[in-house]
């Protein structure tokens, strides 16, 4: 059943209060798929000046619909990044960057296997990048020492989402 909200964005947001795991801010104000312009999103686990003298890094995370993949570094230094979501499958999908709190991304994997949780008591949503069926959205956060995880959500169905955990691995972001 899709929803008969008129925005992407509007739907999105109606997904995040029905699902705890999601009621925390960190929601691109970007339309669906409009890969331009891009929007920033720092969360709580976010600061603005963190690290400026260093690039912003650039990372993808790829979602077909069975499987949720990223090229995002194991290890990075606290700063930006932004993070492009390229949704390849037939339904509007989000890449949710997590910053997991004192876990770890094993013991995030196990929590959400077989089958994701509606509550997660493991991470905080750090930013948001939406993406409408076949197309690309963008969302820029700032990363703060400590793991974080990549997931992809898909909303094609009420609240909560279906969840995938992107692989290969989590994020450390080590302190300088």
């Amino acid at each position: 059943m899709h929803s008969t909200m008129g925005t992407g964005g509007q739907r999105h947001l109606l997904a995040l209060a029905a699902a705890p795991l999601l009621l925390v801010a960190g929601c691109s104000n970007s339309e669906v798929g409009v890969a331009e312009p891009e929007a920033t999103s720092p969360g709580p686990a976010s600061t603005v000046d963190a690290a400026p003298e260093r690039e912003e890094i650039a990372v993808t995370v790829t979602f077909d619909g069975t499987a949720c993949e990223h090229d995002a570094p194991t290890e990075v230094t606290p700063g930006n990044v932004l993070i492009t979501m390229v949704n390849t499958s037939d339904a509007e999908a989000v890449a949710q960057l997590l910053r997991l709190g004192g876990s770890t991304f094993e013991q995030f994997v196990e929590f959400n296997q077989p089958e994701p949780k509606v509550t997660d008591p493991f991470g905080t949503p750090s930013g948001d990048a939406s993406a409408a069926a076949g197309a690309e959205g963008k969302v820029r956060a700032v990363l703060t020492p400590g793991e974080y995880a990549l997931s992809c959500l898909r909303f094609d169905g009420p609240p909560p989402p279906a969840t995938w955990v992107a692989q290969p691995s989590g994020i450390t972001v080590t302190a300088e």
